[in-house]
């Protein structure tokens, strides 16, 4: 009955480590040779077998897992072995078929300690009798790990083979051997790892090169440390070449756990999707164990985001879809800045003035703000893992319409294509855009025109717009604009595009439609009337002011020419000739002279501007700006004999001032140059 159930384990333990060998689970042969040591039985006190030997071959299985079923091993036992009889020359023989299970820990790298319990069927063979009778068996050992594969040990257990008329041997064996380990794959460590990405964006597709679209947590379940971990990620449909990660560990110590981010290089292509879909992907770890490299590889599956979603986690965010070198939006932009540029107001910033014929071909384009309740930034902005439709600025112009953040995006994308900063302003469900102008914080505060609408950040002013307003006009619009931040009492967040260029860089989209723009020349025209009314609020309590001290001081030419600059300056050149003309009809006013001379200057009427330099120059011989003046229309006028005499005058007086525009004297350089640079820096107030 006991040698049954002897078989039926041992059998059991045979059949179960064939099939987790079939399993992929890991299996190591043992060969071990053997010295016996009997300790029994005796007869009259003197042991009936000496030292003897054999070889044991052993199947040891592990379970493949993270629980503490892994430090558990079994499998079937085969050993051979002799016994020399002390009455004789004769031996004893056995053949043991058997099966062991125990415990096992790594107490140290690459070192393994095991102990076991076991037993089996033994067949004993004497001279020409043979028996099969059961044998117990338990022991431990020491194994040391060469490779990934291979183990050398050190062991001792203890053996009995038991019959029904008693004890047919028992001893100690002690073994050294060799182990090899079967697995399916590489044979490489016991790494588990687990990946984790996240929903993919392709508006980010460029940020992902640098930054993590999820991570993969690495456990080392082995025996010994694991070097020179790296991770990649690859989406064969969007990507050309699996991404490797930044992140190397270059030693993981055994039962660590390190998490690696990933990382993905995308293409182009990810913007061909316009409804979120998922899609096969992989990750491969590569790593060196016992010198020698291994990889490994999992599939897994990503969702890809549709082309123009967003979540407002990061405000920042916003600035990729500012697409500034886009084809359409830079064309035309810089169509319609060139022309505002060209006929700028002297005395008005540059930017401020571009700004405004940006916003005002907008309007022109009829670009209507629609509210889309499926994606309203007042909603959406307040949660930040919802998803947010946003258009490129290309997608506004072919829709003509768009919600506050595709207004936004389209009129910073302008901006920047033109060469002016922009940023986002955001409010508690809102953004719109402010535009840098060029000036300094105290420049603005002293020369700009209602500096109390402006923003003022590191020093430098930025014009607040509320893009929503485009049917408006520009003037309501930023009006609008400051109004809000100081409605919110001045808390609002400030996003220059080009700073979140350096986290979030724009995306490279182009869309398919056409988009029928205004002319910039129409846009120009609409933008010079609302510049002059502009100008026309903003000149009038200078002009008030200068007319109540006239009243209180009665005539004077100081006045009058103060008038006429003030007119000169925001461009307003007929009223400032009859203020000038006002002075001069009573007396050659050197400054008037001066002015009258810029004025005609900048009308491209160098013989009106000639006469009016050289009678300034009667009142004051010595000026060096009517000397400039002189040389400058004389030159091209095509009079060198003037424009050298006024240069050699100059040079008397400061020769650096000469020689900077000493080619006014050189046939046909100076009306060039005269006609691509049209402009006056400063007016004679004094």
């Amino acid at each position: 009955m006991i040698m049954k159930k002897v078989l039926f384990f041992t059998l059991l333990m045979c059949f179960l480590s064939v099939f987790f060998v079939q399993a992929e689970s890991p299996f190591t042969i043992l060969t071990q040779p053997t010295m016996m040591v009997p300790l029994g039985p005796a007869t009259d006190g003197v042991q009936n077998f000496s030292l003897g030997g054999g070889v044991l071959l052993e199947g040891e299985f592990n379970l493949k897992t993270d629980n503490f079923l892994k430090y558990l091993h079994f499998g079937p036992q085969l050993e051979y072995g002799v016994l020399p009889i002390n009455a004789g020359s004769t031996i004893f023989s056995m053949f043991n078929f058997g099966a062991n299970a125990g415990v096992k820990i790594s107490p140290l790298p690459r070192t393994i300690l095991r102990a076991w319990g076991g037993g089996g069927a033994s067949l004993g063979m004497y001279q020409d009798e043979s028996g099969l009778f059961p044998y117990y068996t338990a022991g431990t050992d020491v194994k040391f790990r060469l490779s990934p594969t291979v183990d050398l040990g050190v062991g001792a257990r203890y053996l009995q083979g038991q019959s029904s008329i008693g004890t047919i041997y028992q001893g100690v064996a002690i073994s050294l051997g060799l182990g090899y380990k079967f697995q399916s794959g590489s044979r490489g460590a016991d790494l588990h790892f687990t990946p984790n990405t996240t929903e993919i964006y392709p508006l980010y597709y460029t940020w992902y090169d640098e930054n993590p679209l999820g991570d993969v947590l690495l456990t080392n379940n082995s025996s010994e440390k694991i070097r020179n971990i790296r991770t990649s990620f690859y989406v064969p449909q969007y990507m050309d070449q699996p991404k490797y990660s930044d992140t190397v560990i270059h030693t993981m110590a055994k039962g660590d756990s390190e998490t690696i981010p990933l990382q993905g290089l995308f293409t182009t292509r990810i913007f061909e999707i316009n409804e979120g879909l998922k899609v096969a992907g992989e990750i491969t770890v590569e790593y060196e164990y016992y010198g020698k490299t291994y990889s490994e590889s999992v599939p897994l599956t990503v969702y890809i985001n549709n082309k123009n979603a967003m979540t407002w986690d990061d405000d920042r965010k916003a600035a990729c879809f500012v697409t500034a070198n886009n084809p359409l939006v830079y064309s035309y932009a810089r169509s319609v800045s060139g022309k505002v540029r060209r006929d700028a107001v002297g005395a008005l910033d540059k930017n401020f003035q571009i700004g405004m014929g940006l916003f005002e071909a907008m309007t022109l384009y009829g670009l209507g703000y629609v509210v889309d309740p499926s994606s309203a930034y007042t909603e959406l902005s307040a949660n930040e893992l919802v998803v947010d439709y946003i258009q490129f600025p290309q997608q506004t112009l072919i829709s003509q319409g768009g919600d506050c953040d595709d207004l936004s995006v389209l009129y910073a994308s302008m901006l920047e294509a033109s060469g002016i900063p922009a940023a986002f302003i955001t409010i508690p469900g809102h953004i719109y855009v402010a535009y840098q102008l060029g000036l300094s914080e105290q420049q603005a505060k002293r020369k700009f025109p209602s500096a109390d609408n402006l923003l003022y950040v590191d020093g430098k002013p930025w014009l607040p717009v509320e893009v929503t307003l485009v049917d408006d006009g520009f003037l309501y619009s930023w009006q609008i604009g400051a109004r809000q931040i100081r409605e919110n009492n001045g808390e609002y967040g400030f996003f220059p595009v080009r700073e979140a260029w350096e986290y979030y860089p724009p995306a490279e989209y182009e869309s398919v439609g056409i988009a029928y723009l205004p002319n910039p020349n129409e846009v120009l025209e609409q933008h010079e009337k609302e510049l002059n009314r502009f100008l026309k609020l903003e000149i009038n309590g200078q002009v008030a002011s200068i007319n109540r001290q006239i009243q209180e001081d009665g005539k004077s030419h100081i006045l009058y020419n103060k008038m006429g600059v003030t007119y000169a300056r925001y461009g307003f050149y007929d009223d400032a000739l009859t203020w000038f003309n006002k002075v001069i009809r009573e007396k050659d006013f050197y400054p008037s002279l001066m002015n009258m001379g810029n004025i005609y200057y900048l009308l491209e009427d160098p013989d009106q501007a000639s006469r009016y330099y050289s009678k300034a120059l009667a009142v004051k011989p010595d000026s060096e700006n009517a000397l400039v003046g002189l040389a400058r229309v004389s030159s091209e006028l095509e009079d060198y004999d003037t424009a050298n005499a006024a240069l050699a005058t100059l040079a008397a007086i400061n020769p650096d001032s000469a020689k900077n525009i000493s080619h006014l004297g050189t046939s046909g350089i100076g009306r060039a140059s005269s006609a691509q640079n049209r402009e006056i820096d400063e007016w004679s107030e004094e």
